[in-house]
């Protein structure tokens, strides 16, 4: 399992299309080329992989490295791509442009999901609020309606 999300997280780097464009390099990197890389590697995996579901995985993960004391500020990329969930369950992303690599195309993560955007930095400051729940890990409801 560790070695496919690895390959493909790897992979998904081919897909971010502005990654050569000067204006779009520093804006978001952290939370956006590693955490929707990270955030794919996930959900691809889920597939060859069914008995590990992605989004019970992940943000199983991401508590654990929080526990720890690793975070998106840290460069944790597990951590950046609960808060890409995060987003994605309040509705301000859409799973798609994630997973089609469209979120890396005119510099979307440097626009319209900017670091000054309320919602990525809402989603920056509430990505670890995650709890377990029926042997599953899942987002505090409060926060996923704290949109």
């Amino acid at each position: 399992w560790g070695l496919h999300q690895f390959l493909v997280h790897e992979l998904y780097h081919a897909f971010q299309h502005d990654l050569e464009e000067r204006q779009c390099q520093e804006d978001g990197r952290m939370m956006f080329v590693e955490g929707a890389a990270e955030y794919f590697g996930y959900f691809l995996t889920e597939k060859r992989f069914p008995d590990r579901p992605a989004v019970t995985t992940l943000l199983g993960d991401a508590l654990n490295d929080h526990q720890r004391g690793d975070g998106i500020d840290q460069g944790n990329a597990t951590a950046a791509a609960a808060a890409l969930r995060l987003m994605v369950e309040r509705g301000d992303l859409a799973h798609d442009v994630i997973m089609d690599g469209s979120l890396f195309h005119s510099c979307a993560r440097s626009g319209e999901y900017g670091p000054d955007v309320p919602s990525v930095q809402s989603a920056r400051s509430d990505w670890f609020k995650i709890q377990a729940h029926a042997g599953s890990y899942r987002f505090d409801p409060a926060v996923v309606s704290n949109a």
